[in-house]
């Protein structure tokens, strides 16, 4: 089957790429044309893991283009993966899959099933569907399809091919057995439903979410003046069955493209309707209050930031992905700049920080040399080697402040028993054996 698909971002290229790994020739449009060039050259305008590699063993069955209507007159399977941006209310903006979805109704010459992988709010497509069907000037069908996509990223190639369900919300029958078909090769549970059910259920799976490491986070902070270990208490409860131990990591707070924005976006959907979900708003104040106490840790700690070196360690939301969407860094970096303090910055992917005053390192080692206070932000694996002696030894002050509590009590403990050395992290107590004196230095 040929598959069209619109949006050449993170969703939409992961969908292509996956689907011609299944042996289905995919046309994917967008309307960035730097974006098609490097896609026809073999290049990949995001990075993703393993999507390279995927997107060249497949090269013959995937076609790059600009053009609306090659897709249109090619495919009789369209899917939006549009983006869906937050406007300046919070709403989701849902201009460009309007837009495409008028494209299609334009130019189509035979009936489409048209499937929505974009998050958009409850109702949207029943609206587009109405849309495109009120807008024809033919006895063309047009029959809608929701199929959320439930993508990591740094991990969404795996997830799109090892998928815990597959979701088909539509009203048409037919329109279901040809994407239930489409997904026959997959190894997963199928949830038939209606569109709107299909939209609700991926805003209420972020949530969820997105709760849980708040609920953890808000714990987190309680234990911080109990003087408590949160991983302990986190590992404790994820045992139970009925909760588990997903997304029970104690942190900084969550930042991406997905959970910010869907909080946002569930949030005003229920007040059109007037209906209140005060967990959600909720969720979303714990998250941004995390991030303010971790900033207020660093500068009770130094005592003021004024002219105080400051080596940040990860930049993008989340390790394995060059997203800076929402992520922690940001606000933080603005913080640390605002109180004066200079800041030299390493993350493995991103070489861009949109912070003004932040310079970007090319390694750790880079980052770290000199540095007053190491703060860790992203938990990228290789960071593990901060703890090296030859390391620490290169920072000016041996300070770490580690927001994603990527080191364990007890390798800190053993550490401080060979140098000199100041660690706090998150709902944990912190470890140092610095001296008044030398806590007065830094």
């Amino acid at each position: 089957m040929k598959l069209g698909i619109f949006g050449a971002g993170y969703v939409g290229l992961v969908t292509a790429v996956c689907f011609a790994e299944k042996g289905h020739d995919v046309i994917i449009q967008d309307i960035a044309k730097e974006k098609i060039a490097t896609l026809q050259s073999g290049g990949l305008p995001i990075f993703e893991e393993s999507l390279e590699n995927m997107l060249q063993q497949n090269s013959k069955r995937l076609h790059f283009t600009h053009d609306v209507s090659k897709v249109i007159s090619e495919c009789d399977v369209i899917f939006i993966c549009a983006g869906t941006p937050q406007d300046e209310n919070g709403k989701a903006d849902l201009s460009q899959v309007e837009a495409v979805t008028k494209e299609i109704s334009r130019l189509s010459t035979s009936d489409k099933i048209i499937v929505i992988k974009s998050t958009v709010p409850p109702g949207t497509t029943e609206k587009m569907e109405q849309l495109a069907n009120n807008q024809k000037e033919n006895s063309l069908k047009y029959s809608f399809v929701h199929n959320p996509e439930f993508l990591r990223q740094g991990k969404a190639v795996y997830d799109f091919l090892n998928p815990s369900r597959i979701v088909i919300g539509t009203s048409d029958k037919e329109s279901f057995n040809i994407i239930n078909d489409l997904y026959q090769n997959w190894n997963a549970p199928i949830i038939e439903t209606d569109c709107k059910s299909a939209e609700l259920l991926k805003y209420a799976a972020n949530s969820f979410l997105a709760m849980k490491i708040s609920y953890i986070n808000m714990i987190s902070q309680l234990s911080d003046q109990l003087g408590t270990n949160i991983d302990d208490i986190a590992a404790g409860i994820g045992l139970d069955p009925r909760i588990g131990g997903d997304f029970l990591k104690a942190g900084i707070g969550f930042g991406g493209s997905c959970f910010p924005k869907d909080l946002q976006a569930i949030g005003n959907a229920a007040a059109e309707i007037e209906v209140e979900l005060p967990f959600i708003k909720q969720t979303s104040e714990i998250n941004k209050k995390q991030g303010e106490l971790f900033f207020e840790k660093i500068k009770v700690f130094s005592k003021g930031l004024n002219n105080k070196k400051i080596a940040l360690l990860g930049l993008s939301f989340k390790p394995f992905t060059d997203d800076l969407r929402s992520a922690p860094s940001l606000a933080l970096a603005d913080r640390l700049i605002s109180e004066g303090a200079q800041i030299t910055a390493f993350d493995p992917l991103v070489r861009i920080f949109p912070v003004s005053g932040v310079q970007v390192a090319a390694s750790l080692e880079e980052a770290i040399k000199d540095a007053d206070i190491t703060v860790l932000v992203t938990e990228w694996p290789e960071f593990k080697k901060l703890l090296r002696i030859e390391n620490i030894e290169n920072m000016s002050k041996p300070v770490i402040f580690d927001g994603r509590n990527m080191f364990s009590l007890e390798e800190i403990k053993n550490l401080s028993n060979q140098l000199t050395l100041h660690y706090e992290s998150i709902g944990r107590p912190p470890v140092s054996n610095l001296s008044v004196k030398n806590q007065i230095l830094i």
